[in-house]
């Protein structure tokens, strides 16, 4: 019974953030406001959204075009 506490525990915590990371994608999709080809600033520096998907957001920094 403490094993599987302990392994529910630990899965719980392990994907807390990819759970976090796929509600988010699904609201900035449905929500719409943000669209790719889009600049944001981020700490004064422009960013254009290359793709935008449930799990991840594609970055391209306009200065070195490096993808975040």
């Amino acid at each position: 019974m403490v094993i599987s506490v302990s392994i529910g525990i630990g899965l719980g915590l392990s994907l807390k953030e990819p759970i976090a990371n796929l509600a988010t994608g699904i609201w900035l999709i449905l929500e719409g406001s943000i669209k790719p080809g889009e600049i944001l600033m981020i700490e004064n520096e422009p960013y254009k959204v290359k793709q935008l998907s449930l799990r991840a957001t594609i970055l391209s920094r306009q200065r070195d075009d490096a993808e975040c």
